[in-house]
């Protein structure tokens, strides 16, 4: 599992009734699903903003990785997962950049 973090679940509209809601409804200590990013499983060239839901790297490799702050349950069922590349280039010392 990953890192925790202070943020109140947000439960996506298409889990909403879902066999992971309907399931989460009845526990005590419901079955967490992935809400941003995790600050302590990221390369170093990345950046995770403090709403913990953006990335920004800041490299000259060619690939990073972050992970999200759990793992996705079985019990969802189907998890949509999407992310956004914003922008991207290259700086004038010749660094890769994307947010």
């Amino acid at each position: 599992k990953g890192e925790k973090n202070e943020l109140e679940p947000l439960l996506p509209d298409y889990l909403k009734d879902s066999l992971l809601d309907r399931y989460n409804r009845k526990l005590r200590d419901p079955i967490p699903i992935p809400t941003c990013w995790n600050v302590n499983d990221c390369s170093s060239d990345l950046k995770i903003d403090d709403n913990l839901c953006s990335v920004r790297y800041k490299g000259n490799r060619k690939a990073a990785a972050v992970r999200a702050n759990d793992y996705i349950p079985e019990e969802t069922g189907v998890y949509y997962f999407e992310v956004d590349v914003i922008e991207g280039g290259v700086t004038d010392d010749g660094r890769r950049e994307y947010s």
